[in-house]
């Protein structure tokens, strides 16, 4: 399956890529508590704390930190 870009206003971008990475520096000044809270939510193991945070971080990264710029173009489409 073909997926069709999406273009968003690069205001938006910077804003959806700042929150990540805002979100990324709160879960990593959590203590353990946070990874056992996350652990019961998702509740099978099979994704764990540490791939939130990496997944998050990658996608701050699309979004136009350090060389990801491509998601703000407008010549693409």
């Amino acid at each position: 399956m073909r997926v069709r870009p999406v273009c968003l206003d690069v205001g938006d971008v910077v804003e959806l890529g700042e929150l990540l990475e805002f979100v990324v520096r709160w879960m990593d000044s959590c203590n353990d508590g946070l990874a056992d809270s996350f652990e019961r939510f998702v509740g099978n193991g099979s994704y764990d704390i540490g791939e939130l945070r990496m997944d998050l971080a990658r996608f701050a990264f699309l979004l136009g930190g350090c060389g990801g710029g491509l998601a703000v173009g407008g010549d693409e489409r």
